[in-house]
């Protein structure tokens, strides 16, 4: 019977150590030989245990030279000369041997023919997310989009790893790229085996990695210069102080995420992390809360650190509210201070007194305003309203003036917020995803009616080519840099300012200001900033708390709906009667 024997020499790799061998173990291996250089963090107390448990031999490497073909080597020959192995699998810590067939990896090397010593095994790296550092969910729940072909930092093909049948003289090359018996490098097959790479999980696991194995490489003077050029290349950008730039190169930022997928670039797969789900070792225990001083100590330093953030960056959210929508932006304000403390500025539709003497007494972060007296929204109120909508009471003049609300905001960083949102979580993603550009979110209740009219583009064209049909934008949420995204804001209200000229450009406009803020997304060729997912504006009529009837005021509703939803970050009721009018048993 075959036996399948991993080394592993690894360094400082708490994070991704654990799952490494479970997943390795599950899938064939029969035992693991580790080599520790110089581990500072629990990597040696997690090698301990499996050698304790009867299926890890634990061996310590002093040396600081990152010399890995000789410590790779040594391994490699223990494997045959102590633990009998017909197969070795030169491992690093970041990479996952995955069958493609399915079945044990042993499966598929149990096919090699008999005169066939070597496999060659290409890898693909996983990315990491932009601004993932607040994610403490293990790197595999949060890495599921990959790269179709890899590329090193040095721009060229990222090179496949070798196992090998087991050998007294075998020899592993720096790299574990190549191996050979008695100086003869062996020949390889390719099999149904791949590697699931997962180099970069957050930057000051790279930081570390890089400064400690740079400079490693350096001192060792026995190996030719060009060998370890990542490395090396790697280190100096870390030397330079260009690290950081590097590594926010290499993640994944929303806006781009539908463009690259669909242009092949990018593979969503979720695969290795589905297999791991099912690795009881790898579940942790149910953590009890925290309770009492050190829950509400831990709570209010992340509020301070953020709202230092918040202050900084200029961030706020803008939004628009009557008396019917006033349990809206308390249950908004209260499901973003929870979340990510930012201030709002919401515009009084019809707010009564007892509802601002209430806010101002009651949420500190929310400034009531009065809506703007300018020459637009006096013109909109005159000229774009029309007859009540489905909604209750519900007008339509304010679903012109957006854009103009937002040009209005104190913020330098704006996110526009319909006053029927909940933000469940990770509302500083959403502003992180602003770096790059306006942000933009899909339409999921009714994107089969959402286009333009062909008439509004005779009367208004753009001259560029791009789908009418295209993008299928909500106007619910979006993102703005007041001081970049200017002409991006003015395009939004150029269909405004023209149907209050126009009877017929205000006909051809689908649905007031979003099919504005589509027009001026078109205009200026802005499709890719539109979120690819609904996550961050997601209709509550793909939830299972459609229709449930709930008070804002509800102390544990938050809870609730969080635990509900759990994989949607902004839930809104567009297009549905809001839970607390639903308790009157009325339309809004």
């Amino acid at each position: 019977m075959m036996k399948l024997v991993m080394t592993l020499l690894v360094r400082d790799e708490e994070d991704i150590l654990p799952a490494v061998i479970e997943y390795h173990l599950s899938r064939g291996v029969d035992f693991v030989i580790a080599t520790d250089n110089r581990s500072v963090d629990g990597t040696p107390g997690i090698l301990r245990k499996y050698e304790r448990s009867g299926r890890l031999q634990y061996l310590f490497e002093a040396a600081d030279d990152y010399s890995q073909h000789r410590w790779v080597t040594r391994m490699a020959r223990l494997a045959f000369s102590e633990h009998r192995a017909d197969w070795v699998i030169n491992s690093d810590a970041d990479e996952f041997w995955w069958p493609d067939e399915g079945g044990s990896i042993k499966d598929v090397l149990a096919k090699v023919p008999p005169e066939i010593a070597a496999v060659s095994v290409p890898r693909v790296n996983f990315l990491p997310w932009q601004e993932d550092d607040g994610n403490t969910a293990p790197f595999w729940e949060r890495m599921i989009i990959r790269e179709r072909r890899s590329l090193n930092a040095l721009s060229e093909p990222l090179p496949p790893k070798v196992c090998h049948r087991a050998g007294a003289t075998v020899e592993v090359a720096q790299g574990n790229h190549d191996v050979s018996i008695d100086g003869v490098p062996l020949p390889s097959i390719e099999t149904p085996l791949r590697i699931f790479h997962f180099p970069l999980r957050s930057y000051q696991q790279l930081e570390n990695k890089i400064a400690k194995g740079g400079a490693a490489y350096q001192r060792n003077t026995s190996l030719h210069p060009e060998m370890g050029g990542t490395w090396r290349r790697l280190y100096k950008e870390h030397q330079a102080g260009g690290l950081l730039a590097w590594y926010e190169q290499q993640t994944i930022r929303e806006p781009q995420l539908g463009r690259r997928i669909a242009d092949g670039e990018l593979v969503e797969d979720s695969r290795l992390r589905d297999y791991l789900r099912s690795l009881p070792a790898l579940v942790p225990p149910p953590r009890a809360p925290r309770v009492g001083l050190a829950a509400a100590v831990a709570s209010a330093a992340r509020r301070w650190r953020w709202r230092r953030e918040v202050r900084t960056r200029g961030e706020g959210i803008v939004t628009l509210a009557d008396s019917n929508y006033f349990d809206g932006l308390k249950l908004l304000n209260r499901s973003l201070q929870t979340d990510y403390p930012v201030p709002i500025v919401c515009y009084d539709l019809g707010l009564t007194e007892a509802q601002r003497r209430w806010a101002g007494s009651n949420m500190r972060d929310v400034e009531i305003r009065e809506i703007p007296d300018t020459s637009d929204i006096r013109a909109i109120r005159q000229n774009l309203d029309g007859p009540p909508l489905a909604k209750r009471e519900k007008r339509q003049w304010p679903l012109w003036i957006c854009p103009f609300l937002i040009a209005d905001a104190p913020f330098r960083r704006v996110l526009w917020m319909d006053c029927d949102m909940v933000v469940l979580r990770d509302m500083r993603s959403l502003f992180r995803m602003l770096d790059d550009g306006p942000v933009f979110t899909p339409e999921n209740n009714a994107p089969q009616i959402g286009a333009n009219a062909a008439e509004l583009y005779r009367r208004l064209p753009i001259d560029r080519s791009f789908d009418m049909h295209m993008p299928m934008v909500n106007g619910g949420l979006s993102g703005w840099d007041l001081g970049r995204d200017r002409r991006a804001l003015e395009a939004y209200m150029q269909p405004i300012k023209a149907a209050l000229r126009d009877p017929a450009v205000r006909d051809a406009i689908a649905w007031h200001d979003q099919g504005c803020l589509v027009w001026a997304i078109q205009l200026l060729g802005l499709e890719d900033r539109v979120a690819p997912t609904w996550r961050w504006n997601m209709c509550v009529r793909h939830t299972r708390v459609a229709g449930r009837a709930f008070e804002a005021d509800d102390p544990d509703v938050l809870d609730w709906l969080r635990s509900e939803v759990p994989d949607v970050a902004v839930l809104h009721w567009n297009g549905v009667t809001v839970p607390w009018l639903l308790r009157l048993g009325s339309q809004q």
